[in-house]
């Protein structure tokens, strides 16, 4: 068991079945918690990719840039929260979402907060607390209306190929 961990421009790797006591923190690095892995407190970072590969993490998922992919197995009590970020200007040039990926198998139990649009996949089987389920359904809907327009929801016939019309005397055309 490790108290905690933090670095500011390099990766941390909790691995199998490793426990740490309090939080995991990075300002520029990547995090990955191997399967079986426990973190008591949160992981919090600024840029770098958050992967849990089937592990446990009770104090939340924290960040401003990273991708988060939360893989089967995994297990999230505290939620997820995605910063603005209020750096001056575009130093990096990275001005895409943050992608968060959870796969199937995995549970969430706290708020999915996110301060700045994201790229949100969520796979079927993913267990949400209920209690949340409202909150996710206003924050789709007010994402829906605030993106598309009354001609994107109109439904769009696909032709997958040309209809064979008969003439009057059941011949064929083309």
């Amino acid at each position: 068991v490790v108290g905690s961990a933090e670095t500011v421009n390099g990766s941390i790797t909790v691995g199998a079945d490793a426990q740490v006591a309090d939080g995991v923190e990075a300002v520029n690095g990547s995090m990955t918690l191997r399967r079986g892995a426990k973190v008591s407190g949160g992981l919090e970072n600024v840029n770098g990719d958050i992967l849990l590969e089937g592990a446990q993490v009770d104090g939340g998922i924290a960040t401003v840039n990273g991708d988060i992919r939360l893989a089967t197995g995994s297990r999230l009590t505290g939620g997820i929260y995605v910063e603005k970020n209020k750096s001056w200007g575009n130093w990096g040039g990275n001005t895409r979402n943050p992608r968060i990926t959870v796969e199937p198998g995995v549970v969430i139990e706290g708020p999915l907060k996110f301060e700045r649009e994201v790229d949100l996949y969520v796979a079927a089987g993913v267990t949400l607390e209920s209690g949340r389920l409202d909150e996710l359904r206003r924050r789709l809907t007010a994402y829906a209306n605030d993106r598309l327009a009354p001609h994107d929801l109109v439904p769009r016939p696909r032709i997958d190929a040309l209809p064979r019309h008969r003439g009057t005397l059941g011949q064929s055309a083309a």
